[in-house]
């Protein structure tokens, strides 16, 4: 009890007064902490944003060096969807965009050089130097080569986002029947797009072309699909890690996903199924993990 009273003293505070202010900040907090979640979330779709922005220069710049050519995806490409080639990506580096630039910074966990560099082989001096997950997805030396002059390299890394680019070898993954709105394999850049492959239903002037796309990804599931528990992953040095859909912040499903088209501008795509009004479909199934957009 003298403790207590000194205690009241020296504050200036009694026991009851100091659990009603514990109990104010507490709702503050409560009452803050959702809307700055909100302003986190926001601020990292912009930074999405930013990032196909930045790309789609780079693919401009890649397109009016090579006469309206895209980078093409040879036969090292890899299977899934988000798979691109060591030298597709360094190309689009040297036209200005970096490592970052190519993983969603709502699904930064894939940003990592075992992704980054998932079946790589790269030529420092001309000495074939292969960088396996074992090693974290980096050299004897460390190097991840992730700078802007980078040696030769051939395989592919994992990205964070799908890139429309045309198949040299011809193999196409596979797509849903359902899936013929406004996109294709791109060879070149063009005002009208007459899809070869047939999947759009008629040919789509440049605007609604759709080029570069979040990684939007689910289980296997396509009638119920949870985008917070998506199977598969990778390895760091013998440990599992899961994948990650992007613009998902818990619960089930995310909140939407950016598409660039081939015009160059970047638009927000809010989750919402075909089933329930929307236009969101699964456009590529490798069994345990689709792709949605």
């Amino acid at each position: 009890m003298r403790c207590r009273r000194r205690l009241n003293r020296q504050t200036g505070f009694t026991l009851v007064e100091l659990l009603v202010v514990i109990g104010i900040i507490a709702l503050l907090i409560s009452i803050l902490l959702p809307a700055l979640n909100r302003a986190r979330r926001s601020a990292l779709t912009v930074k999405c944003a930013a990032n196909l922005h930045n790309t789609g220069i780079a693919i401009m710049n890649y397109a009016a060096s090579y006469h309206g050519w895209l980078p093409a995806c040879p036969k090292d490409g890899g299977t899934w969807l988000w798979d691109l080639e060591a030298v597709n990506r360094n190309n689009l580096m040297k036209f200005g965009i970096a490592r970052e630039n190519f993983y969603c910074p709502t699904a930064e966990a894939q940003n990592v050089s075992s992704l980054w560099n998932y079946q790589v082989t790269v030529y420092p001096n001309g000495v074939a130097t292969p960088i396996t997950n074992a090693q974290g997805g980096v050299d004897s030396t460390g190097n991840s080569y992730d700078g802007p002059k980078l040696p030769d390299e051939t395989g592919f890394g994992v990205m964070g986002y799908v890139y429309l680019f045309k198949h040299l070898s011809g193999a196409y993954p596979a797509v849903p029947l359902a899936a013929i709105n406004h996109w294709d394999y791109q060879s070149t850049i063009k005002p009208h797009n007459t899809p070869p492959l047939g999947r759009a239903a008629k040919a789509n002037i440049s605007s609604q072309t759709e080029l570069v796309i979040d990684g939007m990804i689910s289980d296997g599931s396509i009638t119920n699909p949870n985008f917070g528990n998506v199977f598969g992953g990778y390895n760091i040095a013998g440990k599992p890690f899961p994948h990650q859909s992007a613009h998902w912040f818990g619960g089930r499903d995310p909140a939407g996903m950016n598409v660039m088209m081939m015009d160059g501008h970047v638009e927000w795509r809010p989750y919402k199924p075909l089933a329930k009004g929307g236009s969101i479909i699964y456009r590529w199934n490798a069994g345990s993990l689709i792709f949605w957009w």
